[in-house]
């Protein structure tokens, strides 16, 4: 709920300094300059040599403006394009802080007059804003404009000075200036929108909850199929099935030809139908079936201004030129959002379906105009040329043909299509889609002749508001995240903390205290509870919630017996520690082990201690690192990650009670030299078996077509590893390594992580007219080592299944920790409150204290900042922290962590992980 500014009392300086205390985005990119003052407060914590605030209006006007925006311009990082360093740092700001005010308070606190730039002597513009002067303007609307009006002062400065080079010109920088503001108000929270103009204002853009609501359920509706459909043979692949016309695809350039092409003179309006001379004034079109038509004419007035057009006659030609010549069906333009939630079905276990009106014969026209959201080769249901038939009646006969699949959802415009086949289907919900600027079916403000729920886009809100402080992702793969909706914050790097030893070694003391207490208390309800023996005690403890994962039911009493019975230590392995995946700097921020690896060693810790206390023998873990065993690396890295991950250990457990081993040193120790010969050899061969098995299959010519063929046929080569889980399908291993692959190196100007998310935005669209040659060949490329890194892993877990290898075989007899449940092993959650592993992210400490895992490019997103420590060294944060919880102590010194929070750091107190 919005808050008006005017409502409190508290002074206004007072207001925005505690606006920048509680806010994440105020945190990072404002300041304030009270009158008399000699630089911002705070003061910018990573520039010790100081600032020089500008105002916003006098960096725009003159020669000294354009002085000064020169020498911002060269003080720049070197591998920062001018426009980018332009950009991100003056005009990305001013929008961030103006929308984190307006979604909290619902008002902006300052003119273009009262704003400012900070500067730094040495590195150009910091990125921060400061308000000089906070006047509070009462219209939002106005104050957007005179923000805008003054980015497109500075950017014609920028353009006149040639900063940019001779393919900047100054409609380039003015077109990029509001690209950039638009960037940074999408999304909006619907209240925001509408003040500030809504469909009015074409910087502006939302999404109404209730299109979020239809489009996230319809596909936790997919997932939940495709896990029935995991465990169940006979359960149906789920399938979306989406309408093309005014639905998919958005025909307005063929309506505004047609319109023009009708508006000649006809009986009942000698000259014309004017309005359609220029057609794209009309405040909405018209579609081209007889009821939308109907509606049309009347709301816009044209049947009183033209009595005596003949109307229907007036559709009949009209439909005719939308239909004619064929080809300009491949003008059709995608519909906001529908490139993602074809991938978004793709990656929850689906597919989708288009159920068209559209004849065989358009086929070609039809895949061309879907090809620009990057569905390529997709499953088309289309009409007979030779249609006479009602086309809700064929409609309905084409999802037979859908037979194999569970239709969860069907998307269409017209009513009586949705009523047609939801007889033929009375389980799929049904859902009307009706496209902004279009004139619909049904008159305003009346429902659906069928009640159906209304989307007008396929679009789903990406992630949380930056307003109320940062949050998690909670997402199992950086395939849920919406990384071309996401911001890198390039100044959260201004506003890291470096810790000292001592303040380190606090944290690790303040997790290992926590844990313990949480171990005893844990062991002290256990007996408290009582039970019939001491096995089902300490099954009773193994299965707790703080360290289950799935079912109880996946470790039986069994397992646990045979060590209580002779009166040892129960052993235990946990698999899965491994260097991060960090080449794109979308997962991690580094290859090595940070706070996140240390807090699962922790839990281990309190596993064995809360084992120790009912059982005293105690439990025994096994930590086994994967290395280089499924997936080539630099030589230097595993043993790297090895070593700091034996620091972890002797600072946070008893070495005789938990140990590391290298999966590939005890492979090679279990088959011995001869044996691991083989392995080799035999790893080549089927490499080689797999790789013929998928000749002439081109990943980049159609991603997720390719994905399924690949699948059908390594279904039947490869089978299941030896006394383990099955093995994955290929497209499953697939989408679990495409965002870890080494990406082709940047073009000139562009930083990496910028280049890496220009990537990874809509990584399967390698026809996606939006983006630059060089970005659709870094997709390809990376689409290519993902698949030539699937065919690596699979031919791996192939041969060890052959072999015996797992790790029951080379380490018999234990109890088995693993993070991905099954029967026979227990299910264990390492941190808790994240979906992500701790060796696939970055640690990351809450507001509240609690140590967690996340993707570096939802944490960066989110306002997030590193943490670096002497126990990990320069080169990658030990962990990140919301900026609201760090504090500035001095210039030298830069921001601390403030040491109550340090010395509550803890790992998570329950389970809240999605299995």
């Amino acid at each position: 709920m919005s808050v008006s500014i005017h409502a409190s009392d508290i002074p206004p300086w007072e207001q925005l300094a505690e606006s920048i205390r509680i806010t994440p985005a105020h945190r990072l990119y404002l300041a304030t300059l009270p009158t008399g003052a000699s630089e911002p407060v705070p003061p910018h914590p990573a520039h010790p040599e100081g600032t020089l605030v500008v105002g916003m209006t006098a960096l725009t006007e003159g020669e000294e403006g354009a002085r000064l925006l020169r020498e911002v311009i060269e003080r720049r990082d070197p591998r920062e394009g001018a426009l980018a360093h332009f950009l991100d740092r003056l005009v990305r700001p001013t929008a961030r802080v103006f929308r984190a005010f307006l979604d909290r308070h619902g008002r902006f606190p300052a003119e273009p007059a009262g704003l400012a730039y900070e500067l730094s002597r040495e590195r150009g513009a910091t990125g921060r804003v400061v308000v000089t002067d906070p006047t509070f303007p009462e219209d939002p609307g106005r104050a957007l404009a005179a923000i805008r009006s003054a980015a497109h002062r500075l950017g014609a400065l920028f353009a006149a000075a040639g900063l940019g080079g001779v393919d900047e010109s100054a409609d380039a920088v003015r077109a990029a200036v509001d690209a950039s503001l638009a960037a940074e108000l999408r999304f909006l929270r619907p209240e925001t929108y509408a003040a500030l103009g809504g469909a009015d204002n074409d910087l502006v853009h939302t999404v109404g909850p209730e299109q979020h609501a239809v489009l996230t359920e319809t596909l936790e509706r997919v997932a939940e199929q495709a896990r029935r459909r995991r465990v169940d043979p006979a359960a149906r692949q789920p399938a979306v099935v989406i309408d093309l016309d005014l639905c998919a695809l958005d025909p307005r350039r063929r309506i505004l030809h047609a319109l023009r092409t009708v508006s000649g003179p006809r009986p009942g309006a000698p000259r014309g139908v004017t309005e359609f001379a220029a057609p794209e004034r009309l405040a909405a079109l018209p579609a081209y079936h007889g009821p939308s038509w109907e509606l049309f004419v009347e709301n816009t007035g044209l049947r009183l201004r033209y009595p005596g057009v003949d109307w229907d006659q007036m559709l009949t030609d009209y439909s005719w030129a939308f239909y004619r010549p064929w080809r300009q069906l491949a003008w059709d333009t995608p519909v906001a959002g529908l490139s993602r939630f074809v991938w978004d079905v793709h990656d929850a276990g689906g597919r989708v379906v288009f159920n068209t009106a559209r004849r065989h014969r358009v086929r070609e026209e039809t895949e061309h105009a879907l090809a620009r959201a990057g569905i390529l080769r997709p499953r088309l249901l289309m009409l007979p040329n030779d249609r006479v038939r009602p086309v809700h009646e064929l409609k309905s006969e084409n999802l037979r043909a859908l037979a194999d699949l569970e239709v969860i959802t069907i998307f269409d415009d017209l009513w009586r299509n949705r009523q047609a086949m939801a007889k033929e289907l009375p389980s799929a919900r049904l859902v009307a889609v009706e496209l902004a600027g279009f004139t619909s079916e049904r008159p305003p403000g009346r429902a659906p002749e069928d009640g159906a729920p209304i989307i007008t886009t396929f679009e789903t809100v990406p992630r949380p508001l930056l307003v109320t402080g940062p949050a998690l992702s909670h997402a199992r793969s950086p395939a849920q995240l919406r990384i071309g909706e996401m911001s890198c914050h390039p100044v959260a790097r201004d506003h890291a903390v470096r810790l000292t030893t001592p303040e380190s070694l606090e944290i690790v003391d303040a997790l290992v205290s926590a844990a313990d207490a949480a171990a005893d208390r844990t062991a002290e309800n256990a007996l408290r509870r009582g039970a019939e023996t001491t096995v089902s005690l300490v099954h009773r403890v193994l299965t707790h919630e703080r360290f289950l994962r799935g079912s109880r039911e996946h470790l039986s009493e069994e397992a646990v017996r045979a060590f209580v019975e002779r009166k040892e230590p129960l052993r235990a392995v946990a698999p899965g520690f491994s260097a991060k995946p960090h080449h794109n700097g979308l997962r991690t921020a580094g290859p090595l082990p940070d706070l996140a690896e240390l807090g699962a060693l922790v839990r281990l810790r309190e596993l064995q201690r809360a084992v120790a206390h009912v059982y005293p023998p105690g439990l025994r873990i096994t930590v086994l690192t994967d290395g280089d065993h499924y997936r080539s690396r630099p030589t230097a890295t595993p043993p790297a990650y090895r070593d700091k991950l034996k620091e972890y250990l002797r600072l946070v457990a008893d070495p005789d009670t938990l140990d590391l081993a290298d999966v590939s040193q005890a492979v090679r120790e279990h088959l011995g030299p001869e044996a691991s010969r083989r392995r080799a050899l035999r790893i080549e061969e089927h490499a080689g078996l797999l790789g013929g098995a998928l000749t002439g299959i081109d990943v980049t010519a159609a991603p997720l077509e390719s994905l399924e063929r690949a699948d059908r046929i390594c279904r039947g080569l490869v089978g299941d590893r030896a006394d383990g889980p099955p093995v994955p399908g290929f497209s499953t291993l697939f989408h679990s390594l495409v965002y870890s692959v080494n990406p082709p190196p940047p073009p000139p100007g562009t930083t990496p992580e910028a280049w890496a998310r220009g990537l990874y935005a809509d990584v399967f669209n390698v026809t996606d007219p939006a983006a630059s040659p060089e970005a659709v060949e870094g997709r390809r490329a990376v689409l290519r080592n993902a698949w030539d890194d699937a065919v690596r892993r699979l031919t791996v877990l192939r041969v060890d299944g052959e072999l015996g290898c797992e790790d029951t075989a080379f380490l018999p007899g234990r109890i088995r920790l693993t993070p991905s449940p099954r029967p026979g092993s227990l299910g264990f959650s390492y941190l808790g409150g994240s979906s992500a592993l701790p060796w696939h992210g970055v640690g990351v400490v809450d507001a509240e204290g609690t140590l967690s895992v996340d993707y570096a490019v939802s944490l960066a997103d989110q306002g997030f900042v590193p943490v670096h420590s002497p126990l990990l060294g320069p080169a990658q944060p030990w962990f990140t922290v919301p900026v609201t919880s760090t504090r500035l102590v001095d210039r030298r010194r830069g921001n601390e962590l403030d040491p109550a929070f340090r010395s509550s750091v803890r790992l998570h107190t329950y389970k809240k992980v999605s299995t």
